[in-house]
Parts: C-alpha cells; structure tokens; sequence
C-alpha cells in the first residue's frame, strides 16, 4: 500500500511514460518531426486517391506507366476495392499522405511532382519503420498514427504484391501479355501443338 506523500507505481509509471513520449518528440530530427506529428490531411476523392496510387507504383518500381499500364492498374485497384472495402480508405491515407509530402516541398500533389520528388518522397516512406516500439505505442495513442503506420505495413506491400501479380512488367520486358495466358480464353477448348 502506498503511503500518502509518495505517488502510487502505477502513477509514476503513467507519468514516466507521457515523460517518454514527450521527450522523444522533442528530440526528433527536425526532418522526421513531419512524421511523427499529424497534421490535417486535405480530402482526396476516390478516384483520386486510385490515380495516385498507380503513380505511387510507378516510382515504387522506377516505371514509366502507359496509358495501358495506368488503365490495368486502376481496375485491379477497383477491385480490390470490391472484394475488401477497408482498401478504399487505405488507398485515401496514402495519398493524402504523397501529397502533403509533395506540397511541403513546394508540389501542388505528388501527381504534379518532378520524378526526383516523388523518387524522395518514396524513399522518405520506405524509411519508416511500423515495427519498433515507439511506432507501436504512437499507434495505440493515436488513430491518425495507426493509419500512417498501417500504410508502411500493410498498403505499400499489397500495391506491390498488385503490381508483381499484374500484366505489366511482362510488357516492359517485351511480351504481350504473362507468358501461358492465350490471345483468347477459346484458345483452352483447342489441343495447342507441342514443341520438342
């Protein structure tokens, strides 16, 4: 039992933790300070956020996007979309987020940014780390935080996995469509004819 001039562990522990928190605020590098501070993030529409996140792939994986790719990649995000409608708000945090980063280095959005920009932009994200300890007890103070984190975690890889998966490094490598996939679906009812 505590004794009246002392506080209670629990208290001291509460404390010491806010105490933490504040301090490692205060120490952030002034670069990451961005980071770890949520700032209002201006609304994106739907079909906006799609549209940046196919130019998020692009920079993910250095390509140039055609008309083709942007157009596949828009409707496997649609259906994403479809099958799982927790994406559609993942796909609005993240850019929100590409945008608030382009803007506060002199970018209307990420969509109008130099390729340099958004390449630093990308590599700015790639950096964070969900896994550690502070990420983990800011996403329990924050709801704001738990998106940003979720963002790094989980959206950045399902984008990856979307493009690994999609027809689109096949045609960078010169191929029509992924190798086994026929012109036409009839061309599974034809006997193919076998090289030796």
């Amino acid at each position: 039992m505590a004794s009246h001039g002392h506080p209670s562990r629990r208290k001291f522990l509460i404390v010491t933790a806010i105490g933490g928190v504040i301090a490692a605020l205060a120490l952030a590098p002034k670069g990451r300070l961005r980071l770890l501070v949520p700032a209002r993030l201006p609304d994106v529409s739907s079909q906006s956020a799609l549209t940046t996140a196919t130019l998020f792939i692009g920079a993910l994986f250095a390509h140039e996007l055609t008309s083709e790719d942007s157009a596949d990649l828009l409707q496997r995000l649609r259906e994403t979309i479809e099958l799982e409608s927790a994406r559609a708000r993942d796909y609005q945090v993240l850019a929100q987020y590409l945008d608030q980063a382009a803007h506060s280095s002199g970018a209307d959005s990420f969509a109008a940014a130099t390729a340099a920009l958004r390449n630093h932009i990308l590599g700015e994200l790639m950096r964070v780390n969900p896994g550690t300890h502070f990420a983990h007890l800011l996403s329990r103070l924050s709801a704001g935080r738990r998106e940003y984190y979720r963002m790094r975690a989980s959206t950045v890889p399902a984008l990856a996995w979307l493009y690994r998966r999609s027809s689109i490094p096949w045609r960078a490598r010169g191929y029509r469509r992924p190798p086994g996939v026929p012109d036409d679906w009839r061309d599974y009812l034809t006997a193919g004819s076998r090289q030796s």
